[in-house]
């Protein structure tokens, strides 16, 4: 069906309802007319759509939920103040698949921990990413990948989350792959997931399976 631009001669290009954009109109649970931003609803189970940190500790006043820099949904997290870890410690379990999307240089995404454990760095001024851990700070960088990248573009991390038998896959928002990382490390078999990174890093989406 064709979206129609007008509803009883009237036109409804642009419309807005109490000053906001109109996203979408539906006849009997179809879409007839769509106009203005449109956003990906967020079904992660953690998008940020709350605007709750509460659940999180640690360095908790580096990171800000905000509206402006989203991949889905209406909210992402964004590093506000540098290198300084902020985690959860009840999703992202042994056996899990986790995804997460991020933008940015030197960002830093944690799993497996709860102060200690594993991390991610995704770096866009070296065109590499690179698996480690993490205790406390202090890291360890056990395996590095090369791929080029672009700061201003959103990234897909898949992890599966296997101590001993780690693999973490790179993939573009086409999903195209852009490189694998995998490693026998069984140092940690924590639950948790946590961020540290650079001011103006960005985090959304993050699924477990």
């Amino acid at each position: 069906m064709i979206p129609p631009t007008s509803i009883d001669g009237t036109d409804i290009t642009g419309a807005t309802i109490d000053g906001t954009d109109v996203q979408e109109i539906t006849v009997d649970g179809d879409v007839v007319f769509t106009a203005g931003p449109q956003i990906i609803p967020d079904d992660s189970v953690e998008g940020f759509e709350d605007g709750s940190l509460s659940e999180y500790q640690g360095a908790v006043s580096f990171y800000q939920i905000q509206t402006q820099t989203v991949f889905k949904g209406s909210r992402a997290l964004e590093t506000v103040s540098d290198f300084d870890n902020m985690f959860r410690t009840d999703i992202g379990s042994p056996g899990d698949e986790i995804s997460i999307y991020v933008r940015g240089s030197d960002a830093n995404f944690n799993f497996g921990y709860d102060g200690f454990g594993y991390r991610v760095l995704h770096q866009t001024s070296s065109d590499e990413f690179s698996f480690g851990t993490d205790q406390n700070g202090t890291y360890s960088n056990l395996v590095s990948q090369t791929a080029v990248l672009n700061s201003s573009e959103w990234y897909q991390y898949v992890i599966d989350y296997n101590p001993g038998n780690i693999t973490i896959q790179l993939f573009d928002t086409t999903g195209n792959l852009l490189g694998t990382i995998n490693s026998n490390d069984s140092s940690f078999s924590n639950t948790g997931i946590g961020f540290r990174g650079r001011v103006g890093t960005f985090y959304d989406a993050i699924d477990i399976n």
